[in-house]
C-alpha cells in the first residue's frame, strides 16, 4: 500500500502523520493547534517578579560621563560598578524593551530571547575589556557615538561607539562597550559587547 505522509512538524497543527495504517494514535491526529503567544503576553509574563521602574537608577549625566566612569571601573578592575552602570533587568523590561524595534512588527523579538542576547554578549564582553585593560591607567578623552533609530522616545540610543583614551600613555580609540540608552537625564550601558 503507497502512504501519502504529511511533514511530521505538521502534527503540532492537528494533521495526521500519513493516511492508512500509519500507527498514529487517534488522539495525536486530533490534538489541538498549538498556541503562539503575542508579545504582550511574552512581556507580562517577563515582568511577573519585576517591580515596575520609571527611570535609570545608577547611571551618570552625560554619555561622556558614563564613559569616563566606565574607564575608571575597569582601571580599577570595579565590576561592581560595571553591573551598576547596566541596564537591570526591570529597566530592560518596563522602559527599554517596550520602546525597541524588537517589541514591534515586523521584527517582533519576544523579550526573553532579546534579554538573554543582550547578556550573553555584554558578560563576554565586560570580561575581555577586563582582561584586556584592566589594572591598567587608563585616561578618558572623548566618546564619539552615532545616534540609533532602534528605539523611540522618550527614549534615545546612541550606538557604534568609539572611545579616544590613553592606555599607560599610549593614546587608543577603541569600541569598549555597545549601546547606551538615555531617559531622564541618566545614562546607562545597554550592553558591554565591543570589540575584543
Amino acid at each position: 500500500m503507497i502512504r501519502h505522509c504529511v511533514p511530521a512538524a505538521l502534527l503540532l497543527l492537528g494533521g495526521a502523520a500519513c493516511s492508512g495504517d500509519s500507527g498514529v494514535p487517534a488522539a495525536a491526529a486530533t490534538a489541538a493547534p498549538v498556541r503562539v503567544l503575542g508579545i504582550e503576553e511574552h512581556l507580562a509574563r517577563f515582568r511577573r517578579d519585576l517591580p515596575a521602574v520609571d527611570g535609570l537608577t545608577s547611571g551618570a549625566g552625560s554619555p561622556q560621563a558614563l564613559a569616563g566612569r566606565f574607564l575608571r571601573a575597569i582601571e580599577r578592575s570595579d565590576s561592581l560598578d560595571l553591573a551598576r552602570m547596566a541596564l537591570s533587568a526591570e529597566e530592560y523590561a518596563w522602559l527599554y524593551y517596550p520602546s525597541h524595534i524588537y517589541h514591534d512588527p515586523p521584527y517582533e523579538l519576544d523579550p526573553e530571547t532579546f534579554w538573554l542576547l543582550i547578556q550573553g554578549n555584554s558578560e563576554k564582553g565586560y570580561l575581555r575589556v577586563l582582561r584586556a585593560l584592566g589594572g591598567r591607567r587608563l585616561e578618558f578623552g572623548r566618546l564619539d557615538c552615532a545616534l540609533s533609530s532602534n528605539v523611540r522616545k522618550p527614549l534615545r540610543e546612541w550606538h557604534h561607539c568609539v572611545v579616544r583614551f590613553r592606555a599607560d600613555g599610549s593614546e587608543q580609540a577603541r569600541r569598549l562597550f555597545g549601546s547606551i540608552v538615555g531617559y531622564r537625564g541618566s545614562y546607562k550601558f545597554v550592553s558591554y559587547a565591543n570589540e575584543f
